[in-house]
């Protein structure tokens, strides 16, 4: 299933790539309309006797607010004897490669017979913040939403729809387009800075040392990728047994956010989103 995923995601990254600012907008928005309107729902979970009512919202910040009622009664407009619980995010801090749809084949808690979406922030961090009956709960880097067998039954595939809009709503509000020299330096060194894994394996981690050089993790050799500021070019440079060598990289594309090799213009650096980018035609993604 992971593997179906990876494909279907770099698919559909593949697509956006091509798309400009005013295009990532309206495919967010398609994306937020449809799950503002179809994540308002009510099921039931037999084995505890509660009814759950779910509300889903985006506002303009792109902060989402997801909110819980369970209660002994489908109706709870008008009664006490209810759970009150609110969860918010951003949500460019989700990964949009965690989100998966996981089978429920036994109701238990609030999760009933039926289907999962289950989703996580970048590193773990505890990002999705949780109030229960309007007072401050523990935060958590992970969110599930149930959906029940009969609402599975009676829609189409449904789950993997809010997967996938989901998955569009975060890419598409965390694509990156070339601003100006010092805003697109900005994204480079964030983008660039943390632990990625590419399709074939391959590991990219880096730390911040200065404000212009991030140090790569390397086993053999030491590694760094920085800013010239007297050259106005980045760089690559390795340090070994037997010396120093450095690549220069300049932007080479008005439209993306492309830093192009100086000696051999055919090597770059694409920054895709704030949470993945290109070396070579290899794709890395955050973890």
């Amino acid at each position: 299933m992971k593997i179906i995923l990876t494909i279907l995601s770099l698919f559909v990254l593949v697509t956006l790539s091509a798309q400009s600012p005013k295009d990532d907008e309206v495919a967010f928005n398609s994306a937020v309309d449809w799950l503002n309107s179809k994540l308002d729902y009510v099921y039931y979970e037999k084995n505890s006797g509660k009814w759950w009512t779910n509300t889903f919202y985006i506002n303009e910040n792109k902060e989402v607010t997801i909110r819980q009622i369970s209660s002994y009664r489908r109706q709870t407009a008008n009664i006490k004897e209810k759970t009150y619980t609110i969860r918010t995010f951003r949500i460019q801090d989700i990964n949009p490669y965690s989100i998966e749809i996981k089978q429920v084949n036994a109701a238990t808690g609030r999760f009933a017979e039926g289907e999962l979406l289950e989703l996580h922030t970048f590193d773990g961090s505890d990002k999705i913040h949780k109030s229960i009956d309007h007072r401050k709960a523990t935060s958590t880097s992970f969110l599930h939403l149930s959906f029940p067998k009969s609402l599975t039954d009676s829609l189409s595939n449904y789950p993997q729809l809010v997967r996938d809009k989901f998955y569009e709503a975060v890419i598409a509000s965390t694509k990156v387009y070339p601003i100006d020299p010092n805003g697109n330096k900005t994204v480079i060194f964030e983008t660039l800075k943390g632990t990625y894994k590419s399709d074939n394996g391959s590991t990219w981690s880096s730390t911040r040392r200065f404000d212009n050089i991030l140090k790569i993790e390397s086993h053999e050799t030491e590694k760094y990728f920085g800013y010239d500021a007297d050259k106005r070019k980045y760089f690559f440079a390795e340090i070994s047994n037997e010396g120093v060598s450095i690549k220069y990289y300049s932007e080479a594309n008005s439209t993306k956010l492309v830093l192009a090799s100086d000696e051999h213009p055919e090597e770059k650096i694409h920054i895709h989103t704030f949470n993945s980018f290109e070396i070579n035609g290899e794709w890395y993604y955050r973890l």
